[in-house]
């Protein structure tokens, strides 16, 4: 057998080589490439122009946790040039995605002249002529996919359009990126926030992402920025899952159920300076993250969905923003693709949800004439149509479902044996952190492991398994099938848990294989 090591590398399929560059050490020179994205300096100088001229400027952006990300960014950029913008967060359910022509009247009622788009705006081609008839100006800064025509913006500053990179990236990075040539330095709270919009948003953690969350952390774990460390229950070290697990989930929760203005909070929160307010506001995001935990278990409990033609679309009584975690809840149990909406008058609203096999992307845009509204990626969607459309909808959902059944992937793993379950092949793992999207971390897979020798915890819901000294196998709410077999294939990841600093050594079973 191969080493450690030479198993891990061909699993990635990379070269010694490879591992030397992605395990390098960090250098803030890594965001010189911020200058690749076309006309960024000259949107910085524009900026500082408007600034200079006495401009008002607005900050509009996005209901998730990137576009808060975005938003805080570019108001914290502005602000240590010395400048106080105004921002906007929109309702989901009043305003929706997007910057709208009943806001552009708004704000320009309110003597607003400059419009930054941050996580919108790149496929609001009317919305900006109308902005532009106005007499207003505007700068874009987004990530989504563009149209075959690009709206008249001042400035577009994209991943894609602005020839930046061919990898995709969030709106908070690419608000990050500008904020680098805009300061001419690099500020390692921004670039925190930059490094959370980018897990969140579930970007490819390859190349210019991974290299910014990997920066982000650094950040994070140095600094201990109050923010950050109040979304997390008692850790003195953040990586990426608790990002992605735990602080995301809860800054998106914000937007999800939080219909009055204390949706503002969201930005506040991270731009606030005083430690008093972070306080106070950071225990507001803890306790909505908590009622949407309630929301969403009350609203499923009294749910009773039917599974159609290898689908499941149901409308709900339940708000808008909960959606798409029932349709996730849904996916996961019963492994179908999946539509979830709301009814608001005439009109429904939604997310759709699936696995490989099923393309949301080719669904939505195959049958763009039911709807109001859609957008999305491969495997997740939102949508928006009339009423009067749901069975020409249920009808379409149901030939696409039965053309292109879900595929159950084979499952990729680096086999071990017990003896390789320790910290310093734990180490090796996350030198090659962070992982993410389209960089996983490595699953492996112990044969023939002998089923009566497993240890339970003491309720008997888990399996708890000393392996030696410093290491042990846990399967946590694990199928009691597999008592029903003497010797089974285990599929795992391999974790450290820090105990009165004495490192444990996990294998954490997540599935297995009848032998």
């Amino acid at each position: 057998m191969k080493d450690f090591l030479t198993r891990l590398l061909d699993y990635y399929s990379i070269s010694n080589n490879d591992y030397i560059k992605l395990t390098k050490e960090l250098s803030y020179n890594d965001f010189e490439i911020a200058k690749k994205f076309k006309d960024i300096e000259e949107c910085a100088i524009f900026l500082k122009q408007k600034i200079q001229n006495n401009t008002k400027i607005l900050i509009y952006g996005d209901y998730d946790c990137d576009g808060f990300m975005a938003t805080s960014i570019m108001y914290l950029t502005l602000e240590s040039y010395g400048y106080k913008s105004g921002y906007y967060i929109p309702f989901r359910e009043k305003d929706g995605y997007g910057i709208t022509k009943e806001r552009i009247d708004f704000f320009h009622n309110l003597g607003y002249k400059l419009i930054i788009l941050v996580d919108n705006g790149i496929s609001k081609i009317e919305e900006i002529d109308y902005l532009n008839s106005l007499g207003m100006e505007c700068i874009i800064f987004d990530h989504h996919e563009q149209l075959d025509i690009l709206p008249k913006a001042k400035f577009i500053i994209h991943p894609l359009v602005s020839n930046f990179s061919n990898i995709n990236t969030s709106a908070g990075a690419v608000c990050f990126y500008f904020s680098t040539v805009f300061l001419n330095a690099i500020d390692p709270y921004l670039l925190a926030l930059g490094s959370i919009s980018v897990i969140s948003d579930m970007m490819p953690l390859l190349d210019h992402n991974r290299t910014l969350v990997k920066h982000g952390l650094k950040a994070i774990n140095e600094n201990h920025y109050k923010q950050i460390f109040m979304l997390i229950n008692n850790k003195t070290q953040i990586d990426e899952s608790d990002i992605g697990f735990s602080i995301a989930p809860k800054i998106n929760a914000i937007g999800r159920i939080v219909t009055d203005n204390s949706l503002f909070n969201g930005v506040k929160f991270f731009i606030s300076h005083n430690d008093n307010e972070i306080t106070k506001l950071g225990n507001f995001i803890n306790n909505v993250n908590i009622l949407k935990r309630e929301l969403v278990s009350e609203t499923f409990e009294k749910l009773s969905p039917v599974i159609e033609n290898n689908c499941l679309i149901e409308i709900i009584d339940a708000k808008e923003g909960l959606t798409s975690l029932i349709a996730n809840k849904y996916l996961q149990l019963y492994n179908v693709p999946t539509i979830v909406l709301v009814k608001n008058g005439d009109i429904l609203k939604g997310s759709i949800r699936s696995k490989k096999g099923f393309n949301v992307f080719d669904f939505l845009t195959k049958n763009k004439e039911l709807f109001i509204n859609q957008g999305g990626h491969e495997l997740a969607g939102g949508l928006t149509l009339l009423e009067s459309n749901f069975e020409k909808l249920k009808s379409a959902f149901s030939e696409y479902s039965l053309c292109h059944p879900l595929i159950n992937e084979e499952i990729k793993a680096i086999k071990i044996n017990l003896s390789e379950i320790n910290f310093e092949n734990y180490q090796l793992i996350k030198s090659l952190s962070p992982f993410g999207e389209n960089f996983k971390a490595p699953i492996f897979e112990i044969d023939n492991y002998n089923t009566k020798t497993f240890k339970f915890s003491k309720n008997g819901e888990h399996i708890i398994t000393p392996l030696n000294f410093n290491s042990s196998l846990v399967y946590f709410s694990f199928d009691k099938e597999i008592l029903t077999n003497n010797y089974v294939s285990l599929y795992g990841k391999m974790n450290d848990n820090l105990f009165n600093n004495r490192h444990m050594t996990q294998f954490e079973v997540i599935s297995f294989k009848k032998n």
